[in-house]
């Protein structure tokens, strides 16, 4: 299936994200231990990383980011006190699968929250069987904090669609 005209914001957003925010990803996956001594060392250094993170993901809802100050410091305080920067971070390190993945017949929704996001849907629906779709233009990658009432409708929405409400 060819990408549509409908997905050109989603590679849009993608290719500035590549540009400008994809440098931690590079890091993380070919350098985790160094940057997990880096984060492990100190805690103000930590949490400039992770406010760096909301900041590249969140859409611009002031100075917590939408999330709060008690999350932010709490997820901070997490991290540090179980020493668990360098492990939330080995996933990006590790060899991916070399699978070409055929279209399976689960039922799936995407939902897409405004800022970070970059799903398109003519490739969510190549190896899926998509069955909703929801955009939001407010949001971003933390969508169960940022607008929990509108993932909350798209989960009910999905779960009557499929026949999972009876």
């Amino acid at each position: 299936m060819a990408e549509s005209a409908d997905d050109e914001p989603a590679w849009s957003r993608l290719q500035r994200f590549a540009v400008d925010g994809g440098g931690y990803l590079q890091l993380q996956s070919r350098r985790p231990d160094s940057l997990a001594f880096a984060l492990s060392d100190s805690p103000v250094g930590l949490l400039a990383w992770q406010l760096d993170k909301y900041q590249l993901w969140q859409a611009p809802l002031g100075d917590d980011f939408g999330l709060g100050t008690d999350f932010i410091v709490a997820n901070a305080t997490l991290y540090w006190l179980t020493a668990s920067a360098g492990t939330s971070m080995r996933i990006y390190s590790m060899d991916a699968p070399d699978v070409d993945a055929a279209a399976g017949g689960v039922p799936t929704a995407v939902s897409v929250f405004g800022h970070g996001d970059f799903a398109a849907r003519s490739v969510s629906s190549r190896a899926n069987n998509l069955v909703a779709w929801y955009s939001h233009d407010s949001g971003g990658h933390v969508a169960s904090l940022d607008s929990p009432a509108e993932l909350v409708d798209d989960l009910t929405d999905f779960m009557n669609r499929i026949g999972a409400d009876t």
